[in-house]
């Protein structure tokens, strides 16, 4: 029984990756260049991004 949820936990997770991937890209937000650095392991230079203050 616990190698069964084991199996259903791994599953839930990779099925939540890939729907994040789906929707990601199907709204146009997935930047498929940044994924491809991150597959190979290689360093990725942070985008420089603005805040919006809670004031």
């Amino acid at each position: 029984d616990k190698f069964m949820n084991e199996g259903r936990a791994i599953i839930n997770m990779m099925g939540n990756a890939i729907a994040t991937i789906i929707i990601s890209a199907w709204q146009k937000s997935f930047n498929h260049e940044r994924a491809r650095l991150i597959l190979a392991e290689r360093p990725v230079v942070a985008e420089k991004t603005n805040l919006v203050s809670e004031a």
